[in-house]
């Protein structure tokens, strides 16, 4: 009777913390797209922030080598960036081997040294196979309702190590390529990429009749951009 008691009580446990929503941090937060494998970033990464709103500001700075990593550095040289919501880009390549930070007030919220390795060349078009599939889901516990979208990847023409897909709603301005982004997603060596919004950032709620992608790496290349119809 206790035995099955317990093992009544145990089921229920499993059946609770399955049912719990999923916990998303809503503490400010940073992340420098790069190579998986490697700790460096390129000399112009694109970063994404969450949790910071655009009323927000944040510091970009090069700071001390020697400063612990993780610690906000003081003396840093501050680091021109251009921002369009979540996204920030450095305006100019960042030297070789440089320690650099991105600091909220007091909080650091992203510390990354710069890859000493020689720049990439320039990107080519995205040479994925359209139409890209288009399918409706239902919302997950981490993931909200709508659009998904899958494009095969084909990097026939370009090294995609370091690269990175940049999605627009509206065509982009190649000059000012960070307005009116709406995601980045890291590539690889996948043989697609899967497009889908996020809690907190369901930019596919709604399915888009026309998106623009363009392939990016960290070294301030950009492909041109593509015209996908959904």
């Amino acid at each position: 009777m206790l035995r099955s008691a317990l093992v009544s009580l145990v089921v229920i446990a499993a059946n609770v913390r399955d049912a719990r929503p999923c916990s998303i941090s809503a503490a400010p937060g940073a992340h420098a797209y790069g190579p998986t494998a490697k700790p460096e970033r390129g000399h112009r990464p694109w970063i994404r922030l969450s949790n910071v709103p655009p009323s927000e500001g944040i510091q970009l700075s090069m700071v001390d080598a020697k400063c612990p990593m993780g610690t906000l550095c003081k003396k840093g040289k501050a680091v021109p960036f251009a921002r369009a919501g979540n996204f920030v880009r450095p305006k100019q390549a960042l030297p070789n081997g440089a320690r650099v930070q991105v600091a909220k007030g007091k909080d650091v919220l992203l510390d990354f040294v710069v890859t000493s390795d020689a720049a990439k060349s320039e990107l080519p078009a995205w040479e994925g196979t359209l139409p890209p599939k288009t399918t409706t889901v239902v919302a997950g516990k981490c993931s909200p309702a709508g659009a998904q979208i899958t494009l095969p990847v084909k990097p026939t023409k370009a090294d995609l190590t370091d690269a990175v897909l940049l999605v627009y709603l509206r065509k982009p301005d190649a000059k000012r390529p960070e307005p009116g982004i709406a995601a980045i997603y890291k590539l690889g060596s996948e043989p697609s990429v899967t497009l889908q919004g996020s809690i907190g950032d369901e930019w596919l709620a709604n399915k888009p009749a026309t998106i623009w992608i363009a392939l990016a790496d960290g070294d301030g290349h950009i492909g041109p951009a593509v015209e996908l119809a959904l």
